[in-house]
């Protein structure tokens, strides 16, 4: 029975891990639509490093909304919790720049 468990915890973690990991990978997708600079993408993984667990996906929801309106040009439709996130995304930019 134990040894069940025991499997079943490392199950757990694994599966914990990938989904962890495919949050850190959209969180870099969506700053490096928004940063294409030079060193955009050693800024966005010390961004997606710094962020908590807890913001992280109001972030990517943020950065991706931020995009799409500043590729159609129009950032009025930019909700005031979406600001207020990207003011919180640009503040790790900062640190990590």
């Amino acid at each position: 029975m134990s040894s069940l468990v025991r499997a079943a915890a490392v199950a757990c973690v694994l599966i914990s891990s990938v989904a962890f990991q495919a949050l850190a990978d959209d969180f870099v997708n969506a700053c490096m639509t928004g940063n294409p600079v030079p060193d955009g993408e050693n800024i966005c993984i010390c961004m997606s490093n710094r962020i908590s667990v807890s913001e992280r996906a109001a972030a990517i929801d943020a950065m991706n909304k931020t995009n799409a309106a500043m590729a159609k040009g129009d950032t009025s439709i930019l909700t005031p919790q979406v600001l207020k996130t990207m003011g919180a995304v640009m503040s790790l930019q900062a640190a990590c720049g």
